[in-house]
């Protein structure tokens, strides 16, 4: 049997590859069952993620045997997809957890000390919630664009974006403020 991962390298055998309509109607026809299966042991949402993922993985794969997409081989599969998805989201959880320990969750929880204080939390209050859990993890946390990004589920380089900009806002607040104060 192939192993299940998203290699796509040739088949020794000279295997033809899956056929799409031949994994889309096993999708039909086994999903419930695969998905009620793995939910005993990793929840809901997981095993249903697994089960997406494995037939988009199909679906992208190399050389294959229709005839091999049999239950119990889709199961092993599913369970693999499964685990790494449940070991991906305990580490970010875990990592979430280590850094922002002490730390605000909503820019509503953050006291304001004394005048100088608020008006900072006053300008921040005017991110996105997005913008702010980046600020929150990259600034405030001090993670990297690619742990924060791993945390929130965002490539590194949307996580640097929602960073400038809210960087950006806080800057244009901060002199309008500036310019009241001013005049």
């Amino acid at each position: 049997m192939a192993e299940c991962n998203n290699q796509s390298d040739p088949d020794p055998r000279g295997e033809q590859p899956f056929q799409g309509t031949s994994v889309i109607h096993t999708y039909e026809a086994l999903r419930s069952a695969l998905v009620d299966r793995l939910r005993r042991s990793f929840g809901a949402a997981c095993a249903e993620d697994a089960v997406q993922e494995l037939f988009m993985r199909l679906l992208r794969m190399g050389p294959g045997d229709p005839a091999r997409l049999t239950f119990n081989y889709l199961y092993v599969c599913a369970r693999r997809v499964a685990m790494r998805l449940a070991r991906r989201e305990s580490r970010t959880h875990e990592l979430e957890s280590r850094t922002t320990a002490g730390l605000a969750t909503s820019i509503v929880d953050v006291p304001a000390d004394d005048d100088q204080d608020s008006e900072l939390f006053e300008l921040l209050r005017g991110l996105s919630r997005r913008e702010w859990d980046v600020v929150r993890l990259t600034i405030l946390g001090g993670l990297t664009n690619e742990q924060a990004g791993e945390s929130l589920g965002l490539p590194s380089t949307t996580v640097r974006g929602l960073r400038q900009r809210a960087m950006a806002r806080v800057r244009e607040r901060a002199n309008e403020c500036a310019g009241r104060h001013a005049g």
